[in-house]
This record gives structure tokens, sequence and C-alpha cells, in this order.
């Protein structure tokens, strides 16, 4: 399977003079993490910009109140990572687990024809009938709890979101857990609704109230309550039909007791299928 074949076609992009605020909303209203950043006046790809960097500026408006002003090159990451329509999909799946990559933009003969992310590459998984239980290695490696990453950042409903958006850029995550005073997960906190809490227009707020409107809002009201939660001992191929199905980012990993034992991930289902796939279990 090549990449054109489950590649995104119609691609969102941002020229690098307009500003992260503008970013922020074409993320929003398109449903998308991230931003070919193109140069005037060729329209070629000079960087990429990420949910997680307009959650930099964010951080920044508690001392820098223009921060959303900014040009958006200021925050891409460049120069971009792409890829070609006619690679192989296994290969650009292999790239972007190891590279820890969101996404890659295909480029072909020096122009931006789609964009490949995560989701698309795991979604493809589900046209193949493959059991991965079957071709997993016998004992732990069958199960959540050995790819999970087992130490996510868990808070309380009452704690702050710019605290937060600290702590998720520090730690580079993209999702927090919510926990009650047992550890049970009542909730989880994305990347995506740090910056919609703030960045919706109906909100109403004008630029110099974000700082405080930061300072105060709390993680229970940007929060996905109760969300879907997977058992760490539950085979690998669940994490990957949850993830498929329900399009999320990411999965809380719970024991029996439905206390919060860590979190799973696109990328580390996509590392563990390209394991699997060089150590001759079939390509990705």
């Amino acid at each position: 399977m090549k990449v054109r074949d489950v590649m995104q076609k119609r691609v969102t992009t941002i020229a690098q003079d307009e500003t992260l605020a503008l970013a922020q909303q074409l993320m929003l209203w398109n449903g998308i993490r991230h931003l070919p950043v193109c140069r005037k006046p060729d329209g070629r790809v000079i960087g990429i910009l990420s949910e997680r960097d307009v959650l930099r500026a964010y951080k920044r408006l508690g001392t820098e109140p223009d921060a959303m002003a900014r040009p958006v090159s200021e925050l891409m990451t460049a120069p971009v990572e792409h890829i070609h329509p006619d690679a192989e999909l296994a290969d650009a799946a292999a790239d972007m687990s190891t590279r820890k990559l969101g996404c890659l933009p295909v480029i072909e003969v020096g122009s931006l024809v789609g964009i490949l992310t995560t989701s698309d590459v795991l979604g493809s998984l589900a046209q193949y009938p493959t059991d991965y239980r079957k071709r997993a290695p016998a004992g732990a490696a069958a199960s959540v709890a050995s790819i999970m990453y087992p130490e996510p950042i868990a808070l309380h409903e009452d704690d702050r979101v710019l605290a937060l958006a600290a702590r998720m850029l520090q730690a580079g995550v993209r999702h927090a857990c919510v926990v009650d005073g047992e550890g049970t997960v009542v909730g989880i906190v994305s990347d995506r609704d740090v910056r919609r809490s703030l960045g919706d227009p109906a909100r109403g707020l004008a630029p110099e109230e974000l700082p405080q409107a930061l300072r105060e809002l709390r993680v229970a009201s940007i929060m996905t309550n109760y969300p879907r939660t997977i058992d760490q001992d539950a085979p690998i191929s669940d994490a990957m039909a949850l993830l498929i199905s329900t399009r999320f980012g990411a999965l809380p990993v719970v024991d029996a007791r439905d206390r919060l034992r860590g979190i799973v991930s696109y990328i580390d289902v996509l590392k563990y299928c390209q394991a699997q796939s060089s150590a001759g279990g079939g390509g990705v």
C-alpha cells in the first residue's frame, strides 16, 4: 500500500507571516492538529505548525500578552520532514513511529499534494484482518501494559489549566488524565482541549482578557468526562480497535479497580505494529 492510498488530499495550510491566532482558529474550524506552513509567493512548504506549538504560545500569554499575534514562522518546526506519495505506507509508518511524528506532508515535484497523519496510518490497519493477538510474542508483549506509557500526567478537576499546559509542554505529551482521590479516572484533557477552551470566538474574549482567563480556568471545565479506558491486561488489538473507532488520540489504561496505571496512544500502537513487521510478523 502506498502513501497516496490513505493520505488526506485536501490540506489546510497557512502562510509564514500569518499570526498564531489565525493558525489556532484554522485548527479549530477544520478539526486538525497540524498546519503546513507555506512560503509566499511560490507556496512551497517550509515548516509545520502543530497544536503543541500553539500551546507554547498560550503558555507565554501570562508574560507576553501579544504572543498570539506573533507570526507562525517563529514557532513552526523547520525544516519539515516530508514524504513522496508513492512511498510505501509501511516505510512512512516506521518513520513516524521512530521520529514520533504526528504527520508528514506529502510532496511531489516540490508541491504539496496531501498530508499523512498517525490516525490515517492506524486507520489503514483496519482494512486488514490481521489478528495482532496471534502475531504478538507470547506473554506480556501481547498486552496493553507492555506498550503503554506508565507515568502519565495525573491531575485533579480543580487544578488550573495554565499549570497543566506547562506540565504537558515540559513532559512533551498531548494528553493528561484526571483522577479522583482514589486514583479512579474521571476525565482526560488533550492539548486541543486547552486551545479550544480559549480559542473559540464564541467566548468573545478580547486579547487582553486571555491571560486572566488562563489563570482562572480549571481543568473540570475543559476535560472530557469519564472517557473510554482500556484494561492494562487487554490485548493490543483491542487498543488499536478502540483508537480507530473512537478517533481518540490516547486511552487511559486502568487496572481491575479502574485506577489509572498508564496511557496508550496512536504512536505506541504504531511502534508495536512496526516492531512486529520488522520481526517478520507482516507489514503495517
